[in-house]
């Protein structure tokens, strides 16, 4: 790491670990919320907008009946972590809860943007995390706060031009923990598993507080340059899992002797079910793509990332404006076509709305983003990045993780430059150039591990 994370510099500079609120650390959790407004430069504290309330108030009964039933393996995600496969859309840990000998399972999705229509999923006890949302927020709303050096936390926010109401997310902390550790004791959960750890991470607390054992899986890039995955401060270990399931073998490099997250050993290696479905699917390619094969020299495929929008979208428009030879295709995140078709796109940028953002990567001869996790996925379905470097986000945060088969652009005519330099590459050359980052057999692998955690 060139430089150190401006969280990582504050924690060195302040004694954060001594921040507490109603006899809870505080910073384990409000560390989060500032690494992602430092990252982002901006405040990403979630909004309800007016046009999700229908899907909101139509989410909360999902799974009621579940709220106090026992529940031996717990599993919480969200609904953007589903792939279709053979027309149902299948979450990895739906291979997990097919795997484990008993019946006591539920699975609490976040509807992300909305939850699959119930007959399309596998999963039979499932819930919407609406619902858990919504009563801490009314229970938020009767919590009196005592901080310990609340002095501490507004000479951080002068010192650092930071815009976050800690006074909100301390309520939060307290009524996600409360809630969620009575929820637990009714459950008599054994084992929580989840994604993304440390955005739950008083929820990961409330479990290890009541001896449950906590296991992560992998949501997004995991590097020395990931604000939620390195702590120099050993600040309550009960706010990070027990083990954590990775894409690849290059994730425990970041879990050395100076980082408190989790020990080396307890990280192990999974891979990715649907890059393996892919690879083996022996469908034909896409007829439009085939189309813009006969009019394009080559298709290169954009990774939408709605948080920077305001950086990518201004590069992709002087690269589509100044190359007109190639064919360009936006994969959109959560948003839809007409929002990008009001910026003015070329004539040469495309959309194909059937195919989602992995069997477009899988067709495609290049692919694009700043640093989004598709770029370590990319290389595991044989095609080659070319990163957009803007404020050398992509070196930053990729540079390390990715040495074969990616290149970084500067500005739109790096990237050209670039793109029509690249020779033609065996794709299982590619492939096997990411091992390491992504490993095989996910299916062997995910039996292995469950088989341990049973034990």
């Amino acid at each position: 790491m060139d430089k150190i994370h401006p969280i990582l510099e504050i924690e060195k500079k302040y004694a954060v670990e001594t921040i507490k609120v109603n006899g809870m650390f505080f910073w384990p959790f409000l560390r989060n919320y500032i690494g992602s407004q430092i990252h982002f430069n901006k405040n990403r504290q979630v909004k309800i907008s007016t046009s999700n309330i229908k899907m909101l108030i139509k989410s909360l009964p999902i799974g009621l009946l579940n709220l106090f039933k026992k529940t031996e393996y717990l599993f919480m995600t969200s609904s953007d972590q589903r792939r279709l496969i053979d027309g149902f859309y299948v979450d990895r840990m739906d291979f997990a809860i097919d795997l484990l000998i008993t019946s006591k399972t539920e699975l609490i999705e976040l509807p992300n943007p909305k939850h699959y229509k119930r007959d399309l999923i596998k999963t039979k006890n499932f819930s919407s995390k609406i619902f858990y949302h919504l009563v801490e927020r009314i229970i938020s709303k009767f919590i009196v706060l005592k901080f310990e050096n609340e002095n501490i936390i507004k000479e951080i926010f002068s010192d650092y031009k930071l815009e976050i109401n800690y006074n909100f997310l301390a309520k939060n902390l307290l009524s996600q923990y409360y809630f969620f550790k009575f929820i637990l004791k009714k459950k008599e959960t054994k084992t929580f598993l989840l994604t993304t750890a440390y955005i739950n991470s008083a929820r990961v607390k409330a479990a290890k507080d009541l001896g449950i054992k906590v296991i992560e899986f992998q949501h997004g890039i995991i590097n020395k340059n990931h604000y939620g995955y390195n702590l120099i401060k050993e600040i309550d270990n009960n706010y990070y899992p027990d083990m954590l399931l990775t894409f690849g073998k290059n994730e425990m490099k970041v879990f050395d002797d100076e980082n408190y997250y989790i020990e080396q050993d307890n990280v192990h290696a999974l891979g990715s079910f649907y890059i393996d479905y892919l690879l083996n699917k022996k469908n034909g390619a896409n007829k439009k793509i085939e189309l813009l094969r006969t009019k394009y020299n080559q298709i290169i495929c954009f990774s939408a990332q709605d948080a920077m929008d305001e950086l990518w979208i201004p590069f992709f428009i002087e690269i589509t404006e100044k190359d007109s030879n190639n064919a360009y295709i936006i994969m959109p995140r959560h948003k839809k076509e007409s929002y990008y078709r009001q910026f003015g796109l070329s004539e040469n940028v495309f959309f194909i709305s059937e195919l989602n953002t992995y069997e477009i990567i899988a067709q495609a001869d290049v692919h694009s983003t700043i640093n989004s996790t598709t770029a370590i996925e990319s290389l595991s379905l044989g095609t080659p990045n070319i990163l957009l470097n803007i404020n050398n986000l992509a070196k930053k945060y990729l540079g390390n993780s990715l040495k074969n088969f990616t290149y970084f652009a500067d500005n739109a005519d790096s990237y050209i430059n670039i793109l029509n330099s690249l020779e033609k590459i065996n794709k299982i050359e590619i492939i096997e150039s990411n091992n390491k980052n992504i490993v095989s057999a996910f299916a062997k692998n995910i039996e292995y591990v469950i088989s341990e955690i049973e034990n």
